[in-house]
């Protein structure tokens, strides 16, 4: 994308990066933090995983806790925000999660991505919508 190249990521839960991407991109998912619980939950809870951005020198540009939610008996996938290093361009890391979560999403058949009782929320604040097909939508904050 663009001059940069990125790699995108799920890790594993027993990858040691997972306790620093809060540190890493300025947010409160810090061990301490407001967002620890989010921290342990990625590496005790097998429905959540940390989902990651990283430049072509191995830097971390972007990251999000996901975890799989059921609802009527379909796998939905949630994406907790979209947390960017300063100086980042947001576009590129966009298409990025546009991208891979989709494809994330069609290999394990689940039905959507992002929308559901939040949709609320999405209509009044600053979200960027990316559509693939009917049932699959992923929603960004940026």
């Amino acid at each position: 994308m663009g001059d940069t190249e990125f790699v995108a990521e799920i890790l594993s839960e027993d990858d040691p990066r997972g306790l620093t991407i809060g540190y890493d991109t300025g947010c409160c998912m810090t061990l301490g933090g407001a967002s620890e619980s989010c921290i342990w939950a990625g590496y005790e809870d097998p429905r959540y995983s940390f989902f990651a951005v990283y430049d072509e020198a191995g830097r971390l540009r972007a990251q999000s806790v996901m975890y799989l939610a059921k609802e009527d008996g379909k796998q939905i996938l949630v994406v907790d925000n979209i947390e960017v290093n300063a100086g980042t361009e947001l576009q590129p890391i966009s298409e990025i999660y546009k991208m891979a979560l989709t494809q994330f999403a069609q290999e394990r058949r689940i039905h959507r991505v992002g929308d559901s009782y939040w949709r609320w929320i999405y209509s009044r604040r600053n979200y960027t919508q990316f559509t693939r097909s009917q049932d699959k939508t992923i929603y960004t904050h940026i």
